[in-house]
């Protein structure tokens, strides 16, 4: 169909809705062709004689489209190669500049070039390593520029000499991986780029070894014989890297909290005097702990608000925090399970009941301030007792049976 004329609202707002309709419209207008190209360009192919801007919209969106215009010119292809360096494959003449952009966009358009010339081969090399495979003749210069690229092209070079491979691993330590003729020079190079490289390292020696720490503390993770100095080392540049650590002394893991209080997540059975150094950085370190009692009460008696981040609240806890303050009773609850929080959340462990809200607890912070009773569970005749000897006029916060009991005794 050839446009021409005034679009209608009707004929608009069907192309806008659904492009492909265009086929079916006879005759339709100018703007009406451009609304429906400019949706999904591949309706191009239903339009009688496509003006150039048409062409150009089309292959702009998705240059693919170009195998469907049959007037191609070299603006259309250009804008074609752009979107797409793949779509150099249906252009009818090429041109080095049409080509130039097609690789530059993307490299494996090398495949469909008509025209290739070292600079058109260096562009492609260094958009795409694996466009190796189509340059005409394979020279050091590009095999060089296709592994900075991409270091896993290595196995499709047929010039893999030393020097290349060892280009390779300072550009990607990882190179490493595919590299069986190793050396110290290469495994060095390649930790410096890359520290978990060490992992596939034939060689380690000191300098390797420190060389892979200092590129990434998680590298101690791969030392076959790592020191003190490693480990603090590794720490004091990143705490986490504990986790990689077998069995960590009490100095790594002091260092290790005082680098990241979240190392304590890592440290299996942590001394108090750890767990005092993790929660003096922050106190939600006390959420990482469960059977460490110590380390949790000194931390509520530095600031009874700190229950909220003890997991297992015992009645000596409970305690200590409500004679500081009795609005803490509103952080005691007694709960089914233990909240394990970690980095990705929430979890529980175990099942076991934990009864925090004991009597005792609850009468010692209604003492403090009859409002506390707001805060208790399970109301007992002392506690209703005790809040009433404080403020008579509580009793709408109390059980109704318990108060006849507790008015019965006054």
């Amino acid at each position: 169909m050839e446009c021409q004329g005034k679009p209608t609202d009707d004929e608009l707002e069907a192309v806008r809705l659904i492009p492909q309709v265009i086929r079916y419209i006879k005759d339709p207008a100018l703007f009406t062709c451009i609304a429906a190209v400019t949706r999904n360009s591949r309706t191009i192919m239903f339009i009688k004689d496509p003006t150039e801007t048409m062409r150009i919209t089309a292959a702009r969106q998705d240059g693919t489209t170009l195998q469907y215009i049959e007037e191609q010119t070299p603006a259309v292809c250009l804008a074609a190669v752009r979107q797409n360096g793949m779509a150099l494959e249906y252009v009818q003449e090429q041109t080095e500049e049409i080509v130039l952009a097609a690789v530059r966009q993307n490299g494996n358009a090398l495949e469909y070039a008509e025209i290739q010339n070292l600079e058109i081969e260096k562009a492609a090399v260094q958009t795409t390593g694996a466009a190796i495979t189509y340059v005409r003749e394979q020279t050091p210069e590009l095999c060089l520029l296709a592994v900075r690229q991409d270091s896993e092209v290595l196995d499709y070079i047929e010039i893999n000499t030393y020097e290349l491979r060892l280009e390779a691993v300072r550009y990607d330590g990882e190179a490493l991986e595919y590299t069986n003729d190793q050396t110290e020079e290469m495994c060095l190079a390649a930790v410096q780029n890359c520290g978990h490289a060490l992992a596939y390292a034939y060689f380690q020696n000191p300098e390797i070894c420190w060389a892979a720490i200092r590129n990434d503390p998680e590298a101690i993770s791969y030392v076959k014989e790592p020191t003190r100095e490693m480990y603090l080392y590794a720490v004091r540049r990143d705490g986490l890297a504990i986790e990689h650590i077998g069995d960590p002394s009490e100095e790594v893991c002091l260092e290790a909290v005082r680098q990241n209080w979240e190392a304590l997540e890592h440290i299996r059975d942590p001394s108090t005097e750890v767990c005092m150094e993790a929660f003096r950085q922050n106190p939600r370190a006390l959420l990482f702990l469960y059977d460490e009692h110590e380390a949790c009460l000194e931390a509520v008696r530095a600031n009874w608000r700190n229950i909220q981040f003890v997991n297992v609240k015992t009645e000596e806890i409970c305690l200590e925090a409500v004679r500081q303050d009795w609005r803490a009773l509103e952080m005691i609850r007694d709960q089914e399970g233990i909240p394990h929080w970690s980095m990705n959340g929430f979890s529980y462990r175990g099942t076991r009941y934990v009864l925090q809200q004991t009597e005792e607890v609850c009468l010692e912070a209604v003492r403090q301030d009859w409002r506390a009773i707001e805060f208790v569970w399970t109301q007992t005749e002392d506690i209703v007792r005790e809040v009433l000897r404080q403020e008579p006029t509580a009793a709408r916060h109390v059980n109704l049976r318990l108060l006849n009991m507790a008015v019965s005794f006054f």
